[in-house]
């Protein structure tokens, strides 16, 4: 599948972990088969809203081989496979690439400042290593590369990334990669809050965090626009956002899990540093939930 060709809403799933802390292979697959039910375009596992950042090497392999066993080719999975070095960069995409998936997203290294010139060696490497698309993860609150719609689209052209997720929460740039340089990049908007917004102008994919514990509902979402039923997607937004609002305030992958799980799909705790959610927000979520109808099954009516 080529990167113009990649549409819908992608889960962001998060990793399920079990009472030791370790990952939840049972669990997992159980959470992949539910995303494939409730009608998901793709699913992006290892990425922030899985905990990338606090797995293994191991960890992200195994974690990746099971989603796309438990995929089996029905939908495509694009795993998140940055990392500090470029050298555990390319092992995990390669890894990747053999297990079978559609493509990769790499986030920049994220601790020591890079220039340009080595952010964009990085991804030519990266490109260089395997034989399916590398996608560019902008998130420059967490890798501290913070580029303009141009320079991402320039990166993207010099270093042979042809899709990008933008979750810099920037409208502007979202703006110009969805209606500027929609023929040079496709850009997934990987930032909630403008879920809608990036639907609304133009944007047909998006990698989505939230989308873990309602699928259908963001699906839906989607379908809504692309079909011109504004005033329903105005409704769903409306059912949607107070539950962003709170993932986004209380610990967005704390509440992410819990809510899954409160939805029928465990996931566990995050693994600490992170903190659980606390038993009174918990509560809160949960009466948001039934606020925004939707039930144990995953499916708002």
């Amino acid at each position: 599948m080529r990167p113009a060709e990649f549409r819908g809403v992608f889960s962001a799933l998060t990793t399920p972990f079990d009472a030791d802390g370790r990952v939840d292979v049972s669990a997992l697959r159980h959470a992949v088969g539910h995303q494939v039910d409730q009608g998901i375009a793709g699913i992006v596992p290892c990425g922030s809203t899985g905990e990338f950042a606090s797995l293994s090497g191991d960890e992200r392999r195994l974690v990746v081989a099971e989603v796309l066993a438990e995929v089996d080719g029905r939908l495509p999975v694009i795993p998140q496979t940055g990392a500090l070095t470029t050298a555990e960069a390319i092992a995990l995409s390669r890894h990747a690439a053999d297990a079978g998936a559609a493509a990769v997203l790499c986030v920049p290294p994220y601790y020591t400042p890079l220039t340009r010139q080595e952010v964009l060696a990085y991804y030519v490497d990266i490109v260089a290593a395997v034989d399916i698309p590398v996608g560019f993860y902008n998130i420059p609150s967490s890798s501290k590369v913070v580029l303009t719609a141009g320079e991402i689209v320039e990166l993207a052209g010099q270093a042979g990334t042809p899709f990008v997720k933008d979750s810099g929460a920037h409208v502007e740039t979202l703006t110009e990669l969805l209606q500027d340089h929609a023929d040079s990049v496709t850009t997934f908007n990987g930032w909630d809050s403008l879920s809608l917004y990036a639907f609304l102008v133009g944007g047909r994919a998006s990698i989505w965090g939230a989308a873990t514990f309602m699928p259908a509902l963001c699906v839906r979402l989607l379908e809504a626009v692309e079909q011109g039923r504004h005033e329903e997607a105005g409704a769903l937004w409306a059912r949607i956002r107070p539950l962003l609002d709170f993932c986004g305030s209380e610990g967005y992958i704390a509440a992410v899990k819990v809510a899954s799980g409160l939805l029928g799909v465990p996931m566990g705790e995050p693994r600490r540093p992170l903190a659980p959610l606390p038993a009174e927000k918990s509560t809160r979520l949960a009466a948001l939930l039934a606020e925004a109808d939707l039930r144990p099954t995953g499916v708002g009516a």
